[in-house]
């Protein structure tokens, strides 16, 4: 399959560069008439007159070819100046139709009462999500303090940050993406729907991680279980479990934290400090198995000891 690229200002520039290279020529070859095709003889004898006749006739025969030239590159123009108003046509119906596609969901929705609530909700859903971050990036009050870094020059940093991300841009651009997806007439009882929305999704990526969670544990202990048959590294072997248990809190706690402060139901500090304990009590009982795995070849495993 080939493809042709045109640009018709290109091809109507150059259209009209080729009419003036033709009015030159005509303009030329008329002042060029009278002389070539006259020519006169050089003296009165039958040889001067005979040569003067021949010049003449090889002007006149130029001049014959120089009309049907001329004629030539007059439909020449005229064939790139349609061809230029064709391509341009072409595109406008193209961009056209184009547009006609987009906005005809648009206006099914606008008309729907059912389409209506779906486009609000949707909107909903996104200021729901994303206007907890943008809370936390522009607000003055980031984790407690009176600003991004604390103090009032920085305070001042946190404001200018809200301000670019007004309104041109940044998180503000896409939670107008609600002002664009609902009609002008939405009530509150259609934008109900987006905060169920928002909260199912979050609930079903939760439901999927404790669901997906154990099968996941599973293949960490048969690799335990494997590497445990390998020479020398079969002491090492725990090691797989330990570290898997160390880390897979941290992502449990910083995943469903995030959900539920996307959903509203947490404020960003109480997601970080829930997201502190977890990390801390990971830890400790990181340090506790180890404990236990060093002198589990020697001594029974140590009782849980307080902070473990």
């Amino acid at each position: 399959m080939f493809f042709v690229h045109a640009d018709p200002e290109a091809l109507v520039t150059a259209a009209s560069d080729l009419a003036g290279i033709g009015s030159t020529l005509g303009t030329a070859n008329a002042a060029a008439a009278a002389p070539i095709t006259g020519v006169v003889a050089s003296a009165a004898d039958e040889v001067s007159a005979q040569v003067a006749a021949l010049l003449s006739e090889h002007g006149l025969g130029y001049q014959q070819l120089s009309s049907q030239m001329a004629a030539f590159h007059e439909r020449f123009v005229q064939t790139l100046s349609a061809g230029a108003g064709a391509y341009a046509a072409a595109e406008s119906s193209a961009a056209q139709t184009l547009t006609n596609s987009v906005n005809a969901p648009a206006a099914a929705l606008s008309g729907n009462p059912v389409g209506a609530a779906v486009a609000g909700g949707v909107g909903g859903a996104v200021s729901t999500a994303l206007g907890p971050i943008e809370s936390v990036v522009a607000g003055p009050n980031f984790l407690g303090g009176a600003g991004l870094l604390g103090g009032g020059g920085a305070q001042a940093i946190a404001s200018e940050v809200g301000a670019l991300l007004r309104p041109t841009g940044g998180i503000s651009a896409l939670t107008s993406a609600s002002a664009l997806l609902a009609p002008a007439a939405m009530t509150n009882a259609a934008v109900a729907p987006a905060a169920v929305a928002a909260a199912s999704l979050g609930d079903t990526i939760k439901a999927g991680y404790l669901l997906i969670e154990p099968y996941v544990h599973y293949g960490f202990n048969l690799a335990a279980y494997a590497a445990g048959f390998v020479p020398y590294v079969g002491y090492l072997a725990q090691q797989i479990n330990i570290f898997y248990d160390l880390f897979e809190p941290m992502v449990q706690s910083a995943l469903f934290n995030t959900i539920d402060w996307l959903q509203g139901s947490i404020t960003f500090s109480q997601g970080l400090n829930n997201f502190f304990v977890a990390t801390t009590a990971s830890i400790n009982q990181f340090i506790y198995n180890e404990i236990n795995w060093a002198f589990g070849y020697i001594l029974p495993p140590l009782p849980p000891l307080p902070p473990f």
